[in-house]
């Protein structure tokens, strides 16, 4: 009789124990993600960029200025490895200024002057931030199956062909800097600067992607 109480004490035990453990996993779950929601809330509902500021182009603007990177339509990744041959696509590697997040649904990939210019935009922000800072290139060229793909899943995502099918576009991330999720202001606002400068000297059209919280820019050509 001893022993079945003691057996039946150490079950209850037990599953008190997995109780408070579960309980707390989703109690510290539910505040991380409050305070995610709460950092990127901030972002959206900041829109002061102090002296500069980007203008909205039309998406039409964008798909006509992507064709003339002489890449034509990407369709999937056989067409990436003959533009690579070509000299149409280059590698992109990350470089002063920038990283390159974990891709899923794009290639590390762009048209030459669309390199150029990303690391140009780069560059120009490392001088104002500071060397050792960096802003996060989150998509870069994608197929159009890729696209599609991400269509499924992403209803933010462009339906249809999108620019970055041509290799003239890449998305910057302004929720992640230095390799840190949530808000920095300040990296923002120079983010915003170097964009602003660069579209008003006629090298990129620029849509401000507010639901995934990063810039989709086209590099004209």
């Amino acid at each position: 009789m001893k022993t079945i109480s003691i057996f039946s004490f150490m079950l209850i035990a037990i599953f008190g124990i997995a109780f408070i453990v579960k309980t707390n996993r989703a109690y510290i779950k539910s505040k991380v993600h409050m305070v995610k929601r709460a950092c990127y809330n901030n972002y959206r509902n900041k829109t002061s960029f102090n002296k500069y500021s980007i203008k909205n182009d039309n998406y039409r603007l964008h798909r006509k200025v992507a064709k003339r990177h002489y890449v034509g339509l990407i369709k999937n990744n056989v067409e990436i490895k003959d533009g690579l041959k070509s000299g149409k696509l280059v590698k992109v590697n990350a470089a002063a200024g920038f990283e390159i997040a974990k891709l899923q649904y794009s290639k590390k990939v762009l048209a030459p002057r669309s390199y150029k210019i990303l690391k140009k935009l780069g560059s120009r922000f490392a001088m104002v931030a500071g060397k050792n800072d960096f802003f996060t290139v989150t998509s870069l060229t994608r197929t159009a199956l890729q696209q599609e793909q991400l269509s499924s899943r992403n209803r933010n995502a462009t339906k249809g062909i999108s620019t970055h099918s041509y290799g003239a576009s890449f998305d910057i991330s302004y929720s992640r800097f230095n390799g840190k999720r949530c808000q920095n202001q300040k990296m923002k606002d120079y983010l915003v600067r170097e964009l602003s400068n660069l579209q008003k000297e006629g090298e990129i059209y620029v849509i401000d992607e507010k639901a995934n919280y990063c810039f989709h820019i086209t590099v004209i050509k």
